[in-house]
């Protein structure tokens, strides 16, 4: 059975990579939202003089996130497109004022971005906030059936591993106020053509 949540997920840019942003600015409603941390060990088998034939050594940290749910054309999926491509551009278009082409291109560093994952807001009870500082988007995937809504799983590379924090304040949270994009036909160009 499907259960209504007051949870959110968060993703703001940083200004130094791997200085989390204490403040959320983006907020995008997610169907899920995970965030991983795994720890490698080395191990190798050795004569040692004892019944210990195998050492074993703490080896690299690899915190990550992955992010699944529907594409909205507002909020924090330009965001994402600039994690992904790390370079954008905007005007109007077509003689319109609210009218926008946003071309993303390739750029020399990609942003870091701190994610945040609640399940409820502050003051509502929730049991989980979770701040993850430090992630560049790793691959972003979209998929598409027609006349259906178009999909979006994003993974990110952390530099740290998530930290336990305070839940943003109700009424500071906005989601995009458009619906989600959906199929129905398409034109792609790559490099204009």
């Amino acid at each position: 059975m499907a259960q209504a949540s007051k949870g959110y997920f968060a993703i703001s840019r940083e200004s130094t990579p791997g200085v989390a942003v204490t403040t959320p600015t983006k907020f995008y409603p997610a169907e899920e939202a995970t965030f991983e941390f795994q720890r490698e060990f080395i191990e190798w088998r050795e004569i040692r003089g004892s019944r210990q034939a195998y050492r074993t050594l703490i080896g690299a940290a690899r915190p990550s996130a992955t992010l699944r749910g529907p594409v909205y054309p507002a909020g924090a999926m330009g965001s994402i497109l600039v994690g992904t491509f790390g370079g954008y551009s905007s005007a109007t278009t077509g003689g319109s004022t609210v009218a926008y082409k946003h071309t993303f291109t390739d750029a020399p560093v990609l942003p870091s971005f701190t994610l945040e994952r609640a399940d409820a807001r502050s003051g509502e009870g929730g049991i989980l906030c979770e701040r993850l500082a430090g992630c560049k988007v790793e691959s972003l995937q979209l998929t598409a059936a027609f006349n259906e809504k178009v999909e979006m799983t994003a993974n990110f590379q952390a530099l740290r591993k998530p930290v336990v924090v305070t839940p943003v304040a109700p009424g500071s949270i906005t989601y995009p106020s458009m619906v989600p994009l959906y199929f129905k036909g398409a034109s792609i160009k790559v490099d204009g053509v």
